[in-house]
């Protein structure tokens, strides 16, 4: 017996009693004997697995009703490699998911993917940036012996995932594009790794990590990016900060010289959310659309907000009109109405934008044109339960 056929007799023997890491490290030696590497495949594949055990809190049924997309992120994450394999059909479906694949070092779907793809150098690149962003050094060392070499995807990666060690051991083996990994490390939140990146002069994206350092609400590597050329962003990311909830950042930009003239947009989703702390910052920093607040809290029927609106000098009832159909509130309706508001057509229009079939039917009997809008004659029909020949 030929020492291929002996190892493939005793893969067969002792293949129920392997764990992963074993079967990878067997692939490894055996180099690119496909006689050998497909028997293992199909010996795994044939390995029962307790699938059920490891969905944890989520039940089967549960975990059925799921979409797609979150389907393919447990089964990677709890390597539930049987499931995994009925999602993914195609080695563009392996592609566009190794980077997970590696990052969650599911080692059951890496192993499987090694061996149907391990001559595909895209594929192992995929990978390398998954496994650098989650330092998972086994993993990068198998895909850099198996002739991985997008150096500067890992480098990305790393910078992502805040491993300094692999960041230094890509640039030895020859990254050298330093620029994409500014936004990986300010999406990351990693303030050190954003500093070095800095002193190397990778500044030609920073507006990208700006915008990740905004989203993030990470003052200390705003304040770093505003002090190496983020200035000229300000007014761009201010509305992003708010709406992410990071006060502190607000105010941070705000100090900084960011332009008030788009902050009635702000204001009108703090009344909205009936946020009283930042609504009042907002005001205090120079937002006077008080209308636009008036919308947002009529919206969502704060009437304690709409008070506060009104104290200030908002007195477009049209406007709060229309927030109040958006909302469904039919009694701020009737207050709005009272105060002068007619404007039945927008406020028909405000109504079917969120399907609010009671204030559909108040707006058309104050004598809003049911024929006002044309997008919104197929809501409006199935709220009325009527046909959309109603609306000719």
């Amino acid at each position: 017996m030929t020492a291929t056929a002996m190892n493939v007799y005793c893969l067969r023997r002792i293949h129920f009693f392997m764990d992963v890491e074993s079967k990878i490290i067997l692939m490894k030696t055996c180099g690119h004997n496909k006689e050998f590497l497909g028997d293992i495949t199909l010996s795994y594949d044939e390995h029962p697995h307790d699938e059920h055990r490891r969905h944890g809190k989520i039940t089967l049924q549960k975990f059925h009703e799921l979409p797609i997309y979150r389907k393919r992120d447990y089964c990677l994450a709890n390597n539930m490699m049987k499931c995994t394999k009925k999602i993914f059909t195609t080695r563009e479906n392996y592609f566009q998911n190794f980077t997970q694949i590696c990052l969650y070092r599911n080692l059951s779907m890496i192993y499987f993917v090694l061996v149907n793809y391990r001559d595909d150098i895209e594929m192992l690149n995929q990978g390398l940036f998954g496994a650098c962003c989650g330092g998972h050094l086994d993993i990068i060392k198998l895909l850099l012996e198996l002739d991985a070499t997008n150096f500067n995807s890992g480098f990305d990666g790393a910078c992502k995932g805040g491993f300094m060690n692999i960041i230094n051991m890509m640039i030895e083996l020859g990254a050298t594009k330093f620029e994409d990994g500014l936004y990986f490390a300010c999406d990351g939140n990693h303030v050190e790794i954003v500093r070095m990146l800095i002193n190397k002069g990778a500044t030609q994206y920073i507006r990208d990590g700006f915008n990740y350092a905004c989203m993030n609400g990470n003052l200390e590597i705003i304040n770093l990016l505003l002090d190496n050329g983020a200035m000229d962003y300000l007014d761009d990311e201010i509305s992003e900060v708010f709406f992410r909830g990071h006060r502190d950042a607000v105010k941070l930009l705000l100090d900084k010289g960011a332009n008030v003239d788009g902050m009635c947009q702000n204001l009108r989703l703090a009344c909205k959310y009936g946020d009283l702390q930042m609504i009042n910052f907002l005001l205090e920093h120079g937002a006077d659309n008080l209308d636009e607040g008036l919308c947002g809290a009529c919206m969502s029927g704060r009437l304690d907000i709409i008070d506060l609106m009104i104290s200030k000098g908002a007195n477009y009832w049209n406007k709060g009109l229309y927030g109040a159909c958006m909302g469904g509130h039919l009694d701020i309706i009737d207050f709005m109405i009272s105060k002068g508001a007619n404007y039945w057509n927008k406020g028909l229009t405000g109504a079917c934008m969120k399907g609010k079939f009671n204030a559909m039917k108040l707006m058309i009997s104050k004598g809003a044109n049911k024929c006002h809008k044309y997008d919104c004659k197929k809501t409006m029909a199935e709220h009325l339960e009527v046909s959309e020949d109603f609306f000719i």
